[in-house]
């Protein structure tokens, strides 16, 4: 079964075990759904808690887990993804695309040099930036805009990008 990223714990709020999560989708309707959280570390499901209440707060999410009235506990999962069964998720607006469907993609630039794979993203505000690893061992950034990413082809899991737009975590 695939999962889908739709947060990340910040931390803990409060002395009771509550917990902050950090949406990192634009539909923060999915957790009006949520009955349980499940919570990942690279990808792989590590624990499950039941939901029994949360608020809005900010831009954060605070959590009452049933079964977690520790601060310790509640801040052990500080880091953790909060995801949900990839058919949890609603249909994409045609000028959306899910993030798990195009990782793993191959990125060219626009001389049809392979560069690397997109391996992750960052949301850093307006525009996400994709993290791509390249083949030379080097970690590469690129802001999801137009000016910088040109196509992104999901069936056949490729982008293409401006190179102008592309800076490595050396510099």
């Amino acid at each position: 079964m695939k999962f889908f990223r739709i947060g990340r714990v910040a931390g803990h709020h409060g002395l009771d075990g509550e917990i902050k999560v950090r949406p990192i989708t634009d539909n923060i309707d999915l957790y009006n759904n949520l009955t349980h959280i499940m919570l990942s570390v690279d990808g792989e499901v590590k624990k499950s808690y039941r939901i029994e209440s949360f608020f809005l707060q900010n831009k954060f999410f605070i959590i009452t887990l049933e079964g977690l009235n520790d601060i310790e506990e509640a801040k052990s999962l500080k880091g953790m993804e909060v995801v949900v069964p990839e058919t949890f998720l609603p249909g994409a607006e045609t000028d959306e695309i899910y993030w798990y469907k195009i990782k793993g993609s191959n990125v060219f630039d626009e001389n049809g040099r392979d560069i690397g794979v997109l391996y992750d993203y960052i949301e850093s505000g307006g525009t996400d930036v994709f993290e791509i690893r390249g083949h030379d061992g080097i970690l590469y950034l690129i802001s999801n805009n137009p000016d910088h990413i040109k196509k992104i082809d999901e069936e056949r899991k490729s982008i293409h990008i401006n190179s102008d737009g592309l800076v490595s975590e050396e510099v």
